[in-house]
């Protein structure tokens, strides 16, 4: 067993081609990890609370990290430098696929913002009273979508920052959610380990399950849509065929 961190480790996320492994933790550190041999490949100093989050741009140029503190740093994966920091006071985010917009969510003064990341300014902020876990953009880069904490879900044009609606499908907290691959559809995990799966156009619930006995917050798709993922406080990852929603594979941790 090797040292990593001084304390717990709250975030993970694997590199584009998967050599490395970014770690995230509360002793302020971000940390990657060469996937073959196990060896540190470099630290990131930044912050200046716990790290909790931790995710890399689909494109892979970029890694954008969260802290205690509310802020968010953005860094160039490739040679592992800080950018110019843009961006703060956000606690989620979600990188467009293209890798070139960044929207952000503010616990702090209930705002959204979205930046240009080519251009490194932002593009627009939007007051809002919405109280959000999770976001995601669509893979065309329209849209992005909010679930909060009352179970509702908001969608806003990514472009300008227009809220297109707000509707509720389940009473509890949305912990996790995402567009399918082709954004017809939005999937959810509550709170109480429901997973839905919404209409994105309709708003309607096509699908409703309880996947979980204990609270649910992590759910993907993987880039080819055919599964999605889910992973919760119950100690169970389950991944289901996205178009029937079944169980395909169960893991337990002990």
């Amino acid at each position: 067993v090797l040292p990593l961190h001084q304390v717990n480790v709250k975030g993970l996320a694997f590199s584009n081609d998967g050599k490395l492994l970014a770690t995230a933790s509360w002793d302020r550190t971000v940390k990657s990890i060469d996937g073959q041999t196990g060896e540190i490949v470099n630290e990131l100093r930044g912050h200046f609370a716990g790290v909790h989050e931790i995710v890399y741009s689909p494109d892979g140029t970029k890694l954008a990290t969260a802290a205690a503190d509310f802020s968010v740093n953005l860094w160039d994966a490739n040679n592992v430098a800080k950018e110019n920091s843009l961006i703060s006071k956000n606690n989620i985010f979600a990188f467009s696929n293209d890798a070139k917009t960044f929207v952000g969510w503010n616990n702090g003064n209930l705002e959204i913002n979205a930046w240009d990341l080519n251009q490194k300014q932002k593009i627009w902020s939007a007051k809002t009273e919405i109280r959000s876990f999770s976001n995601d953009i669509s893979i065309d880069g329209r849209f992005v979508v909010f679930g909060e904490r009352d179970g509702f879900v908001s969608l806003f044009h990514t472009a300008d920052g227009r809220q297109i609606s707000r509707f509720q499908t389940h009473p509890q907290s949305i912990y996790a959610i995402k567009f399918s691959v082709d954004g017809s559809k939005i999937f959810t995990l509550q709170e109480d380990g429901f997973f839905q799966v919404i209409d994105s156009e309709k708003e309607t619930v096509l699908y409703s399950n309880k996947l979980h006995s204990n609270i649910a917050k992590t759910l993907a798709v993987s880039p080819n849509g055919k599964f999605i993922a889910t992973g919760s406080n119950d100690k169970a990852l389950k991944i289901l065929d996205a178009n029937t929603f079944q169980e395909k594979f169960v893991f337990n941790s002990s």
